[in-house]
């Protein structure tokens, strides 16, 4: 529109959101006309001194840029000191300082386009373009990317669910542009107390969640999804019913503006992936304890667990305490080794302190587990893993160290240097112990020969005599290797099974 004067003096008394794409507004455009409300696009380049001069019946004024806020010159004769003058989050005070629009009754809630070209204050869904270059997704073009944004009416709307697209279209004044939605926008549903369920499973490409963009609304579960980087801060605080707050393990690096949680339920926490514990850990142990709060953030700061391949044990290890029976996983410590038979021991454990060093086994493919904390904190078991739970470990350098085949089920020497990723856990060895030994398995995965009491793969005479030590007291040998019968005991009738066993043969 670079016609100075285009609709000078027209007494227009409809209400204008300009399309998304206009550049130019005259110096005179809309001089001396009676809009109710007039939308003014985040895509303006120049701005008319006179533009809207003389707009006495102006009520609502949108004007979606940051840039204007900074000018003085002006002419804003004969509109009303009452009109309300919405502007983007973030510069609503820069606004309020101009001497200029200051004069006018400034809020945030600046945007592009509305749902379905809906009335403003009607609908939650304002959106603000990002991005006006195309973009091709899966197969599908989009004219650019966009993001939700605030705007009061979403404190006012009685409803309780927010759902996000994967595209909105800007329908208005007929247009038909798609954009590709990645954003909540800062504020976004803030206030908004009754919003208690916001669903983000149709934005397969939400990159940011902006400041204080949840807080104060009833949700009780959100998952972030992967594909977010950017956290804000805020974000998630004062939600008095959000008890679980999931954040998916990123695609990319992931920021945060600083503390996005506190002041939630009682029985609050946020997951994260156990291998990444420690990158949010460091952040989360300087945030501010809230006086409604009965725990400092870091010990709402929990693991989740899972796979995604079809490991059946692995080894683990993660820096907070664990209630195992609570996950529905099953977790082992290594309370022995025997030399002669080259085997670890395994021992069952419920619940167990932070950085313990364990094997896991029991879960279910592509199934999340939430770990959480034991109501007290376990005493040390008995022990031969060492966690990872904090760094990096190089198990080669480890005097004697072993690392955990999750493919074979025992664990092997490294012969080179072999750094052990964080979240994980390897056996370590007294030198006596280890001697010359490469390969140790693992009693409650290992594939021995029922019988096989010496290990040496055949069932003969041999085992009689090894059993028999075994209850003489003069070998060592797994109990469950030597209770041949199953009672759980091993004793003399044990030796009768195993010859009645080689008879058979």
């Amino acid at each position: 529109m670079k016609e100075p004067c285009a609709f000078y003096d027209c007494r227009i008394a409809n209400a204008l959101d300009l399309p998304y794409g206009l550049k130019y507004l005259g110096s005179y455009a809309f001089y001396n006309n009676s809009f109710k409300h007039l939308l003014i696009p985040s895509s303006l380049t120049s701005f008319g001194v006179y533009a809207i001069a003389k707009n006495n019946h102006l009520e609502e004024l949108v004007i979606n840029g940051s840039y204007w806020s900074k000018a003085t010159n002006w002419d804003l004769t004969n509109v009303p000191s009452s009109c309300k003058l919405y502007v983007p989050t973030g510069c609503v005070q820069q606004y309020k300082s101009n001497p200029q629009w200051g004069k006018l009754n400034v809020m945030a809630g600046a945007y592009d386009f509305t749902f379905n070209n809906g009335n403003m204050n009607n609908t939650r869904y304002h959106m603000t373009v990002t991005s006006n270059v195309p973009v091709t997704v899966n197969g599908v073009t989009y004219d650019g990317k966009a993001k939700y944004v605030y705007h009061p009416a979403v404190a006012t709307i009685q409803a309780s669910a927010f759902i996000g697209s994967n595209a909105e279209k800007n329908v208005t004044n007929g247009g038909s542009k798609s954009y590709l939605m990645t954003e909540f926008g800062d504020s976004l549903l803030a206030g908004a107390a009754s919003a208690n369920d916001v669903k983000v499973s149709d934005m397969k490409n939400l990159v940011r969640i902006g400041d204080y963009a949840f807080m104060g609304t009833s949700i009780t579960q959100f998952t972030v999804p992967s594909t977010v980087t950017y956290i804000g801060r805020y974000a998630f605080v004062n939600c008095p019913w959000l008890k679980e707050l999931v954040l998916m393990q990123q695609s990319g690096t992931r920021s945060w503006g600083g503390q996005f949680f506190g002041a939630n339920a009682s029985d609050f926490h946020c997951y994260v992936k156990w291998t990444s514990y420690p990158d949010y850990k460091k952040s989360v142990d300087n945030w501010t304890k809230f006086s409604v709060d009965t725990n400092n953030p870091i010990d709402r700061l929990n693991s989740y667990f899972q796979m995604d391949d079809d490991a059946i044990v692995i080894s683990f290890s993660v820096a907070h305490p664990v209630d195992w029976n609570a996950a529905g996983l099953n977790a082992y410590t290594v309370y022995s080794y025997q030399k002669a038979e080259q085997k670890a021991y395994t021992q069952k454990v419920t619940a167990t302190p932070a950085s313990t060093g364990l094997l896991v086994d029991g879960f279910t493919k592509g199934k999340t587990y939430l770990l959480n904390r034991p109501s007290t904190t376990p005493s040390e078991p008995t022990n031969l893993l060492k966690g990872s739970a904090d760094g990096l470990v190089n198990v080669y350098n480890v005097n004697v160290g072993y690392l955990f085949s999750k493919s074979n089920k025992y664990f092997w020497k490294p012969t080179s240097s072999y750094n052990l990723n964080t979240g994980y856990a390897y056996l370590q060895l007294s030198s006596s112990l280890a001697g010359t030994t490469t390969t140790i398995e693992v009693d409650r995965w290992s594939q021995a020969l029922k019988g096989d009491v010496d290990g040496n793969g055949v069932v003969n005479v041999s085992d009689v005599t090894a059993l028999v030590n075994k209850i003489l007291g003069t070998a060592s040998y797994s109990d469950s290797v030597c209770d041949i019968d199953g009672n759980g005991v091993v004793n003399v009738s044990d030796v009768t099974a195993l010859v009645n066993m080689i008879l058979a043969q």
